[in-house]
């Protein structure tokens, strides 16, 4: 090797030491200010990018150096008009150094962050069934989520409530088309497939809302139509105590109004009596309609004669129409009623 070689990688390796401290300082500048992680699945897939951010700055300094250098230190005077001449150069050692080194960070890579930090959430999700996982099941449609509590009896409501510190189990369906459930403060996203059912294990870290930091929210990440830039929720995590509150609140409003839907009588009678409606249709060919006060009752019937007859009885009361269908005339007949309801 000779001296202005030997210059060359000094210069180089001087470089290469100051800007990856430089660039280290700016990663950890981009740490610090990183968006919210407010779950234990997020902190992983966090740590993950931020060794590989950490990793790669020497990698990426060497390589963008080592071009600079060379286009600054080797350019071709202005006033040099020589035709240029090709240049071959070959180091056996230079060469297996970076493929292997290139390897050995892939291999490193794979290992940590990949399988390492893969079996971190796999073994989280395996053990949420034994950490008393709060099970929500969420559907996907155009263009809004719906959210139930199959255990607590709560079913479609469009705000996801959770407990912290505990983890939650979330069954994805959706009803149309393709949709992508993503919270971006708890750093996780996942698929929402039609005809699939996929499951997502995620552990709160943080008592926060949509309100207090936009980040908290569920948003669809997946172009689905026109409506998907609005296809969001609103997300609370709440304390344990609270989100006890709240389930027994639900609870409660639900149980007033399935008392109310089953109070109501949909029969038609009133002030205790009963209501009912008969329609016959026998060879004779009549229809007839009969009320009468206590109890009412109605009946149609068809016969032979092709005329229709309604008689209506009630304290003393009646009224009766007579219309044939075989002749041209009509006779209708009612009898004049009085204020209290008799017939004349």
């Amino acid at each position: 090797m000779d001296r202005e070689t030997r210059n060359h990688i000094l210069w180089l390796s001087a470089l290469w030491v100051v800007f990856s401290a430089l660039g280290e300082w700016l990663v950890q500048v981009a740490v610090e200010h990183w968006p919210l992680i407010a779950s234990t699945q997020g902190a992983v897939t966090g740590e993950a990018i931020f060794f590989l951010m950490r990793a790669t700055v020497p990698v990426f300094v060497i390589v963008t150096l080592i071009i600079g250098y060379s286009a600054i230190r080797f350019r071709v005077p202005q006033d040099d008009e020589k035709p240029a001449e090709a240049q071959f150069a070959t180091n056996g050692l230079f060469i297996a150094a970076w493929v292997g080194l290139s390897a050995l960070l892939n291999v490193i890579f794979i290992i940590y962050p990949g399988v390492y930090g893969l079996e971190t959430l796999w073994s989280s999700a395996r053990a949420a069934v034994a950490q008393n996982a709060l099970t929500i099941k969420v559907t996907a449609k155009q263009w809004e989520w719906d959210f139930s509590y199959p255990d607590q009896g709560i079913e479609a409501i469009d705000k996801l409530i959770v407990p912290l510190d505990r983890p939650i189990h979330f069954t994805l369906q959706s009803r149309d088309v393709m949709h992508s459930f993503w919270v971006p403060a708890w750093g996780i996203k996942k698929a929402v497939i039609p005809g699939e059912t996929r499951d997502l294990v995620v552990t709160p870290t943080k008592i926060m809302d949509t309100l207090s930091d936009p980040t908290m929210r569920i948003q669809c990440a997946q172009i689905c139509g026109a409506g998907h830039p609005v296809m969001r929720s609103e997300l609370r995590v709440v304390s344990a105590a609270d989100f006890d509150t709240w389930v027994a609140k639900q609870q409660d409003a639900a149980k007033q109004e399935a008392s109310s839907m089953s109070g109501m009588n949909m029969g038609g009678g009133g002030s205790g009596q009963s209501g009912g409606m008969q329609m016959q249709d026998n060879a004779s060919g009549s229809m007839n309609m009969n009320g009468s006060g206590q109890p009412d009752s109605a009946s149609m019937q068809d016969q032979g004669g092709g005329s229709m007859d309604m008689n209506s009885e009630g304290s003393g009361g009646s009224a009766s129409m007579n219309m044939p269908s075989s002749q041209s005339n009509t006779d209708m007949q009612m009898p004049n009623m009085d204020s209290n309801g008799s017939g004349n």
